[in-house]
């Protein structure tokens, strides 16, 4: 009988949609845990991202689809604040490039004072591939 009621009273409190943990009778009508409710909450949060941010990683993953398709090996550096954005290897030329990415919008004279900043960056340099 005591097994019967249990049962029974299992049955109508409300349980999370995705883990099925038995919910608080003061929680809200969103049916989830509290463990979920933040993890959910947090994602949409996360999808509300700075404008420009996306806009640059969009820029960038376009740039290394356009090298892969040339037949090098492309990766971006995510985060960076650095002035290389993508790096693309060429097996065949022998060549790396390394590479900011802006906006079309922005104007030559711009772009060329960032090229002028890190013209360092353009020469020869010795590489070493190691596996640590």
């Amino acid at each position: 009988m005591r097994l019967k009621n249990t049962l029974m009273l299992t049955n109508k409190l409300k349980r999370c949609r995705r883990c099925n943990k038995i919910l608080n009778t003061g929680m809200n009508k969103s049916y989830l845990c509290a463990y979920h409710y933040r993890r959910t909450y947090k994602l949409i949060n996360k999808l509300k991202m700075n404008k420009n941010y996306v806009k640059g990683r969009r820029k960038e993953y376009k740039i290394v689809n356009e090298e892969k398709d040339k037949g090098c090996v492309a990766f971006r550096s995510a985060g960076s604040h650095s002035p290389i954005d993508v790096v693309s290897i060429d097996y065949i030329n022998k060549t790396i490039k390394l590479i900011q990415a802006k906006p079309n919008s922005m104007s030559d004279n711009a772009k060329l004072k960032i090229e002028l900043t890190n013209k360092e960056l353009n020469g020869l340099f010795i590489v070493a591939f190691s596996v640590q």
